[in-house]
């Protein structure tokens, strides 16, 4: 601000004497040797005010690009406030989750274990099933054995069954020939009396 007024000064005292010595320079041209110098002077001063003139100009652009970097500064500042809390958040958030976790874990290691215990004993039950079963398979096998031998004898007892009912029949027919025999006897033995 302080440079801001002491440029309108200058510049302020640099118009001052430009029209000074815009009045001087009528006068001088007509009495003064030295009105090139001043000539000289003026535009020097005319040099230095647009360059002032400038300067303020890029001090403004300047003010400009500093309050909106300021700007920019405090909204960087403000965002990294923002993004750290997050960050915060989100690593409660990673700590949470990796708790759960392990948790999870846990129990699911629990219930693997329960389960394993479950399937070890099922496998004992199963075991001592296949132990009955190949029991009852070796039982039935030589029941199956003694059926057959069973079957055997009954073939062959059959076999005798069928023989001795042949030599009933024979029997049969035998005593049935000699029957008829004795009543041919009898017959004839009356019939010849």
């Amino acid at each position: 601000m302080k440079k801001t007024i002491k440029c309108f000064l200058i510049v302020g005292t640099a118009v001052v004497l430009l029209f000074v010595g815009f009045g001087v320079k009528s006068i001088a041209d007509s009495v003064w040797a030295g009105h090139q110098n001043v000539a000289q002077t003026k535009a020097d001063i005319d040099t230095l005010a647009h360059r002032i003139q400038e300067k303020n100009t890029h001090i403004t652009t300047l003010d400009s690009q500093l309050s909106k970097s300021s700007q920019d500064l405090s909204d960087a500042k403000n965002n990294i406030v923002s993004l750290n809390d997050q960050v915060t958040n989100l690593q409660k958030q990673l700590a949470d989750a990796k708790r759960d976790n392990d948790s999870l874990r846990t129990q699911i290691q629990q219930k693997i274990d329960e389960e394993n215990i479950k399937v070890a004993s099922m496998q004992q039950t199963i075991n001592a099933k296949q132990r009955e079963v190949d029991s009852l398979t070796s039982e039935l096998q030589q029941d199956k054995q003694s059926i057959k031998s069973l079957n055997d004898q009954v073939a062959s007892l059959q076999k005798q069954v069928n023989a001795g009912a042949k030599d009933k029949s024979d029997l049969n027919e035998a005593v049935k020939d000699v029957q008829q025999l004795q009543q041919y006897a009898d017959n004839t033995v009356q019939n010849n009396q």
